[in-house]
């Protein structure tokens, strides 16, 4: 069974042989909010478009 490195190293690759650009269509940032600071952690939902070459 492949490992999720694998799988995601072959993804990266096929997506960089194939893909010209990525826009950003939405993001909702996922923030952690302490007493002194916020942090953003990542990304609740990420919306983008890609174009093929």
């Amino acid at each position: 069974m492949p490992r999720a490195r694998l799988i995601l190293r072959t993804l990266l690759r096929l997506c960089c042989e194939r893909v010209k650009s990525i826009s950003i269509l939405e993001a909702r940032e996922r923030v952690e909010h302490e007493a002194a600071f916020d942090r953003v952690l990542g990304y609740d939902s990420l919306t983008v478009r890609m174009e093929a070459l």
